[in-house]
Formats: C-alpha cells, sequence, structure tokens
C-alpha cells in the first residue's frame, strides 16, 4: 500500500513533537572548525585532515544521514546533485554520475566499504554485489571525484564511494527497525567485540524493497498491467584488529530479486524471472611500523555466485504461446571466484610521504550452467529469418557447453603502483600513478595530478587532472547465443581523461564549493549496431572509434540560519558529444536539492527537494521529502520519512521501453536502540 492519505495527520504528530521538546535548538556547529578536526581516509588510502586534500571530494557525517532519514546508499545520492539514480527497466537501482549515465551495473563508479572493493568482477558492477547497501553501520560516507584508477584499481573512472564504518570505540550495542507504507523494510543489529587482544565490531541487515509501479506496459503495446519488483538483501560484515597489526574484514550479501519484466519488456509479473545473487568478500592483513616505514601485507579471496531464471517470452502472449506451451523458460548459474595478494609500504620522502605497493590478482569464471526448454543457439536463426519454427524447443533440462550465454573465462592482473603527497599550510600535491596488465586484455597506466592552493585561510583553490581506465567485462567480452546482442573479446580498455578545477570557501557559518569537470572517454565500450535484419537489431559490444566529451559543473551552499541550517545543491551538465547508440547521454541536464533542516537536542526536522530536467522521454519532475527524529529516551529514538509528499508523478528513461513510472508518495517509520 503506498501512502494516499494521513499525511496532514502526520504533519500535526510532528508538530506536536516539535513543541513538546520545548526546548531550544542546539548549538549550530562552525563548518571551519569542523574541516578543520575531520580526518579521512578515501584520497590517499591513509588518514589525512580534510583541509590538506587536493581533491574535490565530500564527506556526510552520521548526523547528515539521520538528517535526511536515508536508509540506502541510493536514497543518500538523490541528495547529491553529482549523481543520477533513477530505475532501470528491470526495475532495479542504476547510478550515473557526472553528466554521464550508465547501464544498471554502474560500472564507471566504485564503492568500497572501509576501502574493500565490492565489484563484481563479471560484470564490473559493485551494484549488481549489492542493490540496497545498506548504511545502518556507516558512520561516514566519502566521495572522491574524477579519476581514482591510479589508486584503487579498474572502474574507478568518474567518481570513489567508500563507506567507512563503525569502530568498536564508536558503538556497543545497536539495534532497529523500519518499515514502509509499500510493504519494504530494514532492519538491522551492530555489537562491538572487544577482547584482551582484539577490537572489532559485527553488524547484520536484512530488508526487503517492494516497490509498486502502476500501468507498466510492456514493449509492444499489447498488455498493460499494475507490476512489482521485490528484492532481498542479507548482509553481514564483521571487521576485527589484533594488537599485533593482523586485521581481517569479511562482507557477505545473500540477494534475492524478482523482476516485473522479462529482458524483451514483456510483463512477466516475476513469473520465472529473477536474480539470486550470493557473494563474500575476505579480505586477511596485517600492519606493521618498521623505524618509520609502514608495511602492509595482505591477501583475499572473493566468491561469487549468480542463479539467474529468464522468462524470455510469456505463455500468455499469444504469439510466445504458438511457440512453446510454456513459453520460452532458461536458468543460467555462474560461479566466480577473485583471489590475490597486495603489498604496499609508505614512508617519509622527499618532504612529503611516498606509498608504493603492488597487487596481484586472478578472476576464475570456473564454472556456468544453462537449463532451458529451447537452444539458444538456434534462437539467431529464428530472430533473423522471423521464423519461430527455426527455434528449437526442447523438454526442460541441462544444455550442453554449445548452449551456455558464457563460457568459462580466466584473467590475471599484476598492477604496481606509485603515491605521492606533500601538505603544508598554503600547498597541497598528490600524485599518483599505476600499471596494469592483464593477460586477456592488455596493459596501460593510469595516472593522476592534483594540487591545492590557499588563497586565504578560508578559500582554497584545487585541480585535479588524469587518466583512468575501465576494464571490460566477462559479460561484454563473452556473450553469446543472443540474437540480439554479441560479446566481443577483443575489446580494449575504455580510457577516461579528467580535467577538473575547483574552489572551495569554508566559513564559520557558512560553506560554499563549486568544481567544473570535462571527460574525454577514448574506446568508449558500447553496444554497436552491427546488423539490422528485417528492421530488427543486432547489437554488439565494441569499442566506439569517436570520442565522448562531456562537460559541466556542480555548486553546493550550506549557511546556518535561524537556529537551523539552509542548504542548496545543483548539478548542470553542460554539454555533451559521442557516437551514436550510447545512452550515456541520457542524464539530466539540471539537478537540484534544496532544504532546510532544524536541528534541536531531541528532535531534528528536514524539509528538502529534489528537482529534475526532463531525461530523453522521460519528462523533469519535482519531489518533496520530509524527514523526522525526535528522541525519546537518551537511548530510543523514533523516525518518520516521507518521499514525494505531494505524491508527483516520477519517470525514468530507459534504453528499450522508453519511460517507466517510478515511486509514489511512501512513509517510512523507526525505531532505534543503542546502548
Amino acid at each position: 500500500m503506498v501512502l494516499k492519505r494521513g499525511v496532514k495527520p502526520l504533519l500535526l504528530v510532528g508538530l506536536s513533537f516539535f513543541c513538546a521538546s520545548n526546548a531550544k535548538p542546539q548549538n549550530i556547529y562552525s563548518y571551519y572548525m569542523l574541516e578543520k578536526e575531520l580526518k579521512v581516509i578515501s584520497a590517499t588510502k591513509e588518514y589525512v585532515t580534510y583541509t590538506s586534500v587536493p581533491r574535490y571530494m565530500r564527506v556526510i557525517t552520521r548526523e547528515e544521514l539521520d538528517k535526511w532519514g536515508v536508509r540506502n546508499l541510493f536514497d543518500l545520492l538523490k541528495k547529491i546533485p553529482e549523481f543520477y539514480v533513477r530505475k532501470s527497466g528491470f526495475y532495479l537501482n542504476a547510478v550515473g554520475a557526472l553528466g554521464l549515465r550508465q547501464s544498471y551495473f554502474s560500472e564507471k563508479i566504485q564503492v568500497l566499504i572501509d576501502g574493500i572493493p565490492l565489484t563484481d568482477p563479471s560484470t564490473g558492477s559493485s551494484f549488481s554485489t549489492n542493490n540496497n547497501i545498506s548504511l545502518d553501520n556507516v558512520k561516514r560516507v566519502e566521495i572522491v571525484y574524477g579519476p581514482m584508477t591510479s589508486l584503487y584499481g579498474f572502474n574507478a573512472s568518474l567518481a570513489v564511494i567508500n563507506l567507512i564504518t563503525y569502530d568498536a570505540d564508536d558503538v556497543n550495542l545497536k539495534f532497529g527497525s523500519h518499515v514502509n507504507t509499500d510493504g519494504s523494510n530494514d532492519s538491522y543489529f551492530i555489537k562491538s567485540i572487544s577482547t584482551t587482544h582484539w577490537k572489532g565490531i559485527l553488524s547484520l541487515n536484512y530488508n526487503e524493497e517492494k516497490g509498486h509501479y502502476d500501468d507498466y506496459t510492456d514493449a509492444y503495446g499489447l498488455y498493460t498491467a499494475d507490476v512489482s519488483s521485490y528484492s532481498k538483501h542479507s548482509t553481514y560484515y564483521l571487521k576485527l584488529n589484533h594488537d599485533s597489526g593482523l586485521y581481517l574484514k569479511s562482507y557477505g550479501i545473500d540477494r534475492d530479486t524478482t523482476f516485473p519484466s522479462s529482458v524483451g519488456g514483456l510483463i512477466t509479473k516475476g513469473n520465472n524471472t529473477f536474480t539470486d545473487r550470493r557473494t563474500y568478500l575476505n579480505r586477511l592483513g596485517i600492519k606493521q611500523n618498521f623505524n618509520g616505514t609502514k608495511i602492509d601485507v595482505s591477501v583475499f579471496f572473493n566468491w561469487f555466485y549468480l542463479k539467474r531464471g529468464y522468462n524470455i517470452c510469456p505463455s500468455q502472449y499469444f504469439f510466445c504461446k504458438a511457440v512453446s506451451p510454456s513459453g520460452l523458460l532458461a536458468t543460467e548459474k555462474r560461479y566466480v571466484k577473485s583471489y590475490g595478494s597486495s603489498l604496499e609500504a609508505s614512508f617519509e620522502a622527499l618532504k612529503g610521504k611516498v606509498t608504493t605497493g603492488v597487487e596481484v590478482s586472478k578472476v576464475d569464471m570456473y564454472k556456468t550452467k544453462m537449463d532451458a526448454n529451447f537452444l539458444p543457439s538456434t534462437s539467431y536463426a529464428a530472430f533473423a529469418t522471423e521464423n519461430p519454427s527455426a527455434l528449437v524447443t526442447r523438454p526442460y533440462g541441462k544444455l550442453s557447453e554449445n548452449d551456455k550465454i558464457l563460457g568459462e573465462a580466466k584473467r590475471t592482473v599484476v598492477s604496481p603502483y606509485l603515491q605521492y603527497f606533500f601538505s603544508d599550510e598554503n600547498y597541497s600535491l598528490l600524485a599518483n600513478l599505476r600499471w596494469d596488465k592483464a593477460n586477456d586484455v592488455g596493459n596501460t597506466f593510469s595516472y593522476s595530478l592534483s594540487g591545492m592552493f590557499k588563497a586565504t585561510e578560508r578559500l582554497s583553490l584545487k585541480l585535479n587532472l588524469g587518466k583512468s581506465v575501465r576494464i571490460p567485462s566477462f559479460e561484454e567480452m563473452h556473450i553469446r547465443n543472443n540474437p540480439v546482442l554479441q560479446g566481443n573479446d577483443d575489446l580494449d580498455f575504455e580510457k577516461v581523461y579528467a580535467f577538473m578545477p575547483s574552489a572551495e570557501y569554508t566559513g564559520d557559518d557558512f560553506k560554499a564549493s563549486g568544481m567544473f569537470y570535462y571527460f574525454l572517454i577514448k574506446d568508449t565500450i558500447y553496444k554497436r549496431i552491427s546488423n539490422i535484419i528485417k528492421n530488427r537489431v543486432v547489437l554488439k559490444w565494441d569499442n566506439s572509434s569517436k570520442d565522448v566529451k562531456v562537460k559541466g559543473f556542480t555548486l553546493s551552499l550550506r549557511k546556518n540560519l535561524w537556529e537551523g541550517e539552509l542548504y542548496g545543491s545543483v548539478g548542470r551538465k553542460i554539454s555533451f558529444e559521442g557516437p551514436k547508440g550510447t545512452a550515456c547521454s541520457k542524464f539530466p541536464k539540471w539537478k537540484g536539492v534544496f532544504g532546510y533542516s532544524l536541528m534541536y537536542p531531541n528532535l531534528t526536522l528536514d524539509i528538502n527537494t529534489e528537482a529534475y530536467s526532463k531525461v530523453d522521454k522521460a519528462p523533469g519532475y519535482y519531489v518533496v521529502n520530509l524527514a523526522l527524529s525526535t528522541n525519546l529516551t537518551e537511548k530510543v529514538r523514533i523516525t518518520a520519512r516521507i518521499d514525494n509528499l505531494f505524491d508527483r508523478d516520477i519517470f525514468y528513461p530507459t534504453t528499450f521501453f522508453g519511460a517507466i513510472k517510478g515511486e509514489g508518495r511512501n512513509l517510512w517509520v523507526g525505531l532505534d536502540v543503542s546502548f
């Protein structure tokens, strides 16, 4: 059920909380003093003061996450103008950044948890691993913009998002549960671990997303129905640190999703269209200090499992039933392991700090299986001749190697890297260089160079430029037996060149920042039209011979005003050039987020607006959101959040389906307890 009534009573409840607190607003903090004391890790892999970082970045504190009432990373990115969060044609969360839309894999953004990448090497995506990344155990989110391949490896092209989780000293015991009027829910449990020699923390999360969408029409205009997607995520995260310097980080996700539509845009209502994923990321290492030289040696083992069901042609459609009484059904299974080691050393030299290291990794898609009631290898002939009888159907069962969607594949990567960081009162310099050699693609360099000059004590001018690379995924290289999309094992690295000047002014009660960005992308990996057969398009993954160019800017303002905080951010894509057939141009020309927060000792009230310009066939829209939290006691807090307060229509652009309708008005309520 989506909330259609009851908004006024909720506002009255919120007002009663506000009046009942009978307290003066809390002292508004100084932006300048906060930045002077804040330390961040994501720009250099070591903790440094925020004011010394020569790159444009955003830091979102736990207080801000609570103020907005955001439950997951996608909720948060909607509040940040550099990002565009949408629903794909399969109703998966997809993220674009800095003027560039991506596929639902969002492959140019790398998400980390305490420095560990969440990337699935078979798709190149952090978001296919976890499509509802919880923030329940996060104390701070650090976002670094621009090329970061030279520090974090492949696919960190547009931005790196690092989730910094609670330490044992931050939380003893914390748990909570939140529910939504559309049936979604989110529950978590966090417990610190402390013994004589070990310190750590364990966090558990379970959430369900039950999105309801009205009046979905299939790609052929034959059938209209109310549809719902459904997904659930069970996640654990364990990190332990020993007095000796030994550390362990282990992150696991069990994700199940059902989709309302088939890969061709036909309505299935989740019948035989699903994805089950399990992922386990594990890193064991030791840190030591030898006469001022810090050494970090680690090994890792990651395991990925995918089971994906396809209802390619549902039996409810007459043309599908003519081919097979039960439609066309298939199930794919994929097993991937990734393992390797790294050695890193950092020391003082050349009036700054030098960090050098090498990473060796191997990815092994060691087993794939395919079950179906037809032979995919015959689908191209049926597609090309428009003759359904050319498709060979059979009893549902295991298929041979020749009829798999993906074969087995391996990749070995060796990556030495070097970093130099210098900082004093008025200047800072950060330089990174990395060489990557992959046995199946080739070798390439990536680099970044960032500098900062403090024009005054409060005003900093920054410049970041560099080159990042994205390695083609196994799906892009090896997909086969697909009548409309073909893989390409000759794909080259995608190269992103960036030029990004920025400025930041930080006062006691006012903060302003802005960044201009220009990206030049060479060898863009995209779906090229390889053939047109009887007005039907056949696509093939390829590197574009035409460059992609995009430029734009972002501005952000914050002001302590009227015993609260007034804030606003805007992003503007100025221009885009690129080859036909790429979807990365489908990004809002304008995105703005504006709001006001009142912050009392026992109550926080925030109202904000997200506004988007038209994107392709999807009209522009704005939504108003309201968040409220109040402390019943020192240890118990209740929260409420209304998304899309006025129930505005939301539409998302898709590659094949035009525009699909998004979420209506809904209400989150929750309870959090800490000890």
